[in-house]
């Protein structure tokens, strides 16, 4: 194909030389006369058009290369030149070393359009005495472009049925249009219409490379536009953000200013104040214009985006939040319990103290109490420990060693399940086996203390690098009231329980060490929000743990995490909890959050009596109990759904049962607690659906067993029997006839006064559209005999 004309070419080349519409419309624009009608093509159509052309800067000057003075010479096309002039560009017959330089080029632009041309701007310029005839209002078009730059993504297409395809520009034009590289052209896949005698693009649409950045540019200015400051009497004043105000928009929404998931934007802001030279000072007081904002809240814009769309697991986290500070205030005022002496560091721990963290999959934060005070994990780190085990070894290896069943017994008694094992690893001699575990069969070679330091990093990890310690005091302490510990160790020992090359001694200080491991309530959430997030952390986005291993420990804290009340706290709360001795206890939403919870009153079984009174108050409001989706109960609220949407899906689901006729689906939806007397934004119940289709079974069963009212009024004033009197209900209105007479005769009597006059207002119209047509057929006969 030669590079330095137009062509039109089919699918088949033996046909190449047929004359299509736009063959006859280009020869018309060379010529300057029509040529004869074209036939119909047969085959979809490829044209290339190179993305080049332009007019001479000497025009500006109005010489030509020769140097004389005429203004027809030297220059480019114009749109006040002939057509025949315009066309000779596009004509394999146009002389090469008539094409401009790039230095001679000028931004004009022009396209070629079958019946005529147009403006860049649209205006179309057919020329006058041209002799071309514009197709009827078609919209196919050859686009060329004279623009300086010559890249054919930047050309501008007026036609939408012509669609440009991603291709790299040019670097320098050539003077030569066979040194156009078939990147810079456009090829455009089009099917003749003959109908409306114009070609119809076949080329499916292909994105920009930029066209993602465009729409997320898009998006940031919709935020800035959102969270600008509002002068509405000040015209003048420049659009600008309080990255203050907008901060704490962001953290209502429960993203945190210092998560880590925001690093960059906040360096950004940090750069610009020192560029500011307040470096040191609070960012509540930094504005930034619409250029600045978008640059710096590019990297991070994505979470910053979801946040402000209520696209994050909570949407409506503010109205949470209530809810929690509620159940917190309710629970503080608990006094009984007592702190556990039999370690004496834990004795020292104020019984006043109280908190509540919570940290959801999508990184929303929200804290209440001594969130900051940090005590240690003692049996909450058990689970994280198992978890390390089995993401190093695998489930199979670590229950040939421990079990998976509830004991029924204290937490430390002396007792092995049918299999000499310990009966789970959330007793002390299963957490003890742990140990045994990670000291003797992970990375064996490894001495004891770099074992400390992977369980360490595994710990940093899911709590997602905030605060983990160490309290050397309470290992030292525990180490010196192990009595119990070391019977348990002994006794496992007899029972040949321990791996090979097990060591008492080293066993029961790894476990000692695990169990002093220092954390705060905000932390603690996060190392359930990892579990709750199938191992990865939710402000980190790393993942630490694999999904089976989080199955296997959520499955075990729900069995066995509350020591001798896990049954219980399973039936009355049911969801995956441990606690803790220090008055720790971590609790997880699968799917949801982690809630971090620390009092150290604990009760006679060594559970946080605060901890556990929250557990239960929390699924009292929410719906979070793990056979909640087995009941509908109105009373609770389900905090990842937008405030209406429960409301709303119940709506639907008992008015399309009702038109539909599904009484056993209005069985179901009575029985599980729904509101059957709910309407739509007509006031049109469920019984106002089912008198209108005539479905008496479920008319009956909503009269009788859901106590709806028969007489009650849509937006129209029409009642169910006025329904069912409208679409001819026979025993629909003979039952509601008859349960009104029984028990509402006035009400009865407006009904029938409507239905009346509804028949009435039918059989006038009917009467009128009669009249109508037989008028209609006069006229046509006076018509048929005056002719």
């Amino acid at each position: 194909m030669e590079k330095n004309s137009p062509k039109l070419t089919y699918g088949n080349k033996a046909q190449a030389d047929l004359q299509s519409p736009l063959d006859e419309e280009l020869t018309c624009l060379t010529l300057g006369s029509e040529g004869p009608s074209s036939p119909e093509p047969r085959h979809e159509a490829e044209i290339e058009i190179a993305a080049k052309g332009g007019s001479h800067a000497g025009s500006r000057s109005g010489r030509n290369e020769s140097g004389s003075n005429s203004s027809d010479q030297g220059r480019g096309p114009s749109l006040r030149d002939s057509p025949a002039k315009l066309a000779e560009l596009a004509s394999p017959d146009f002389p090469k070393s008539s094409i401009p330089n790039q230095s001679d080029l000028q931004a004009t632009s022009f396209r070629l359009q079958l019946g005529g041309l147009q403006s860049h701007s649209g205006h179309a310029r057919p020329i006058a005495g041209s002799g071309l005839g514009s197709r009827k209002d078609s919209g196919c078009s050859t686009p060329l472009s004279l623009s300086s730059s010559f890249r054919a993504e930047h050309l501008e297409y007026p036609c939408a049925n012509f669609v440009q395809c991603k291709t790299p520009g040019l670097s320098r034009v050539s003077s030569d249009l066979e040194d156009i590289e078939d990147g810079s052209k456009m090829t455009i896949i089009c099917h003749y219409n003959p109908i409306m005698d114009e070609y119809v693009s076949l080329t499916d649409e292909m994105e920009s490379p930029n066209s993602e950045m465009s729409a997320e540019a898009k998006e940031i200015d919709c935020l800035f536009e959102l969270c600008k400051e509002d002068f509405p009497f000040i015209t003048s004043q420049p659009q600008i953000i309080n990255i203050g105000k907008f901060l704490h928009d962001l953290e209502k929404t429960g993203i945190r200013r210092n998560d880590k998931r925001l690093c960059r934007f906040m360096e950004k802001l940090d750069k610009i104040m020192d560029e500011e030279g307040t470096h040191g000072r609070s960012l509540d007081n930094l504005v930034l214009n619409k250029e600045m904002f978008s640059r710096v809240i590019q990297p991070d814009f994505q979470l910053i985006a979801k946040a402000f769309k209520n696209q994050l697991i909570i949407p409506e986290f503010t109205d949470f939040c209530h809810v929690i500070k509620e159940i917190y205030e309710d629970c503080k005022e608990i006094r009984t319990g007592n702190v556990a002496s039999y370690i004496p560091q834990l004795a020292r721990y104020d019984p006043s103290n109280w908190a509540v963290s919570i940290c959801t999959v999508d990184g929303q934060r929200y804290s209440l109490g001594n969130g900051k005070t940090s005590f240690t994990l003692q049996s909450c780190s058990k689970p994280f420990t198992y978890a390390v085990c089995l993401n190093e070894l695998g489930s199979d290896t670590v229950h040939k060693y421990v079990g998976q069943e509830p004991s029924g017994r204290m937490f430390n008694e002396l007792s092995l399940d049918f299999n000499n094992k310990p009966h789970n690893p959330l007793l002390n001699s299963g957490a003890i086996m742990s140990s045994a575990l990670l000291l003797n069969l992970v990375k064996p070679e490894m001495p004891m203390s770099e074992k400390f330091d992977l369980v360490m990093q595994y710990f940093g990890k899911m709590a997602g690098g905030e605060e983990i310690g160490f309290n050397n005091s309470v290992f030292l302490s525990e180490r010196d009231t192990a009595d119990r510990n070391f019977a348990l160790a002994y006794f496992m020992k007899e029972n040949k329980c321990f791996p090979k090359g097990f060591n008492l001694q080293e066993c029961l200080d790894f476990y000692f060490q695990t169990c002093s491991m220092e954390v705060n309530c905000e932390s603690l959430s996060v190392f359930g929000a990892t579990l709750a997030n199938e191992g990865t952390c939710p402000t980190t986005e790393e993942k630490v743990l694999s999904p089976h291993v989080v199955r296997d420990v959520l499955s075990l804290m729900h069995s066995c995490g509350m020591y001798n009340y896990s049954g219980q706290f399973a039936f009355k709360v049911g969801l995956p909890a441990k606690s803790g001795v220090s008055g720790a206890l971590v609790l997880v939403v699968p799917g949801v959050m982690g809630i971090g919870l620390w009092s150290p009153s604990l009760d006679a079984l060594g559970n946080t009596v605060r901890g556990v009174s929250f557990a239960e108050k929390f699924i009292e409001r929410f719906n979070f109990h793990r056979f909640d989706n087995l009941v509908h109960l109105s009373s609770k609220l389900d905090p990842r759904k937008h405030r209406y949407d429960v409301q709303k899906q119940s709506t639907i689901s008992v008015l399309y049962s009702a038109t539909t006729g599904d009484v056993t689906a209005l069985r179901r939806f009575h029985a599980q607690g729904f509101d059957m007397k709910q309407a739509d934004y007509d006031k049109r119940t469920a019984l106002h659906l089912a008198s209108s289709e005539g479905h008496i079974d479920c008319v009956r069963y909503l009269v009788e067993n859901c106590n709806i009212s028969p007489v009650a009024r849509d937006r129209w004033g029409f009642t169910p029997l006025v329904e069912a009197h409208r679409f001819h209900h026979k025993k629909v209105v003979k039952y509601l006839v008859k349960h009104l007479e029984d028990s509402l005769p006035d009400e009865l009597e407006y009904s029938m006064k409507i239905a009346e006059e509804i028949q009435r207002k039918e059989v006038g119209r009917l009467l009128s559209n009669e009249n109508e047509k037989n008028k209609e057929d006069e006229k046509e006969e006076d018509i048929t005999l005056q002719e």
